[in-house]
């Protein structure tokens, strides 16, 4: 199962962020490994925690939270990730579970729908389903994907943000360019 602490640090690394110590949960001690990328997580916005002071590390990361955190990368890469309340309700009714979608990520879970980051032929979205490494690796593709093929518009010129993914047997590669961050970044199941 993929846990909140890898989650993160494979969006960190794939932005390319720089590493930044954390003061903010509890129950991240700074001696872990993983402390300065949830600490750069939470400090660029792309995770909030599971309250204001724990983050839960060794928890398994479920569907709405890692669209929360897609979207939120999405955001700092420059998409424009707000809906409407009706384009929230349009992209998440044809699903016969869309009221178990907690509040807070209904708005994110839309965003991945809307932009076909996530299947619609799904007939429910279970987002409370934890993330298994197995399916999560096509889900990861199509998660990140559209993030960064994005072209956005910086200071009145277009930049083009870029992926490629490499998958085999013993790793996951990632390599992630975000035209905002100016970054790019080498990411490896290996490395975390």
């Amino acid at each position: 199962m993929t846990i909140h602490v890898q989650f993160a640090t494979i969006v960190v690394k794939a932005l390319g962020l720089t590493p930044k110590a954390n003061s903010v949960f509890s129950d991240v001690p700074t001696k872990e490994w993983y402390a300065s990328y949830v600490g750069t997580a939470y400090a660029y916005g792309i995770v909030n925690g599971r309250s204001a002071t724990t983050f839960d590390p060794e928890g398994t990361i479920t569907r709405q939270e890692a669209a929360a955190m897609v979207a939120r990368a999405a955001k700092l890469c420059g998409m424009d990730t707000e809906l409407e309340t009706y384009e929230i309700l349009n992209a998440l009714a044809q699903f016969g579970d869309y009221v178990t979608v907690d509040t807070w990520a209904q708005e994110s879970m839309a965003f991945c729908y809307s932009e076909d980051i996530l299947d619609q032929n799904d007939l429910d979205i279970e987002p409370k389903r934890p993330r298994f490494c197995a399916r999560y690796v096509s889900n990861a593709t199509r998660l990140i994907y559209p993030v960064l093929e994005t072209v956005t518009t910086i200071s009145s010129r277009a930049i083009k943000s870029s992926i490629s993914i490499s998958i085999s047997a013993s790793e996951i590669s990632l390599r992630l360019g975000c035209a905002q961050l100016s970054r790019t970044a080498v990411v490896s199941s290996r490395m975390i």
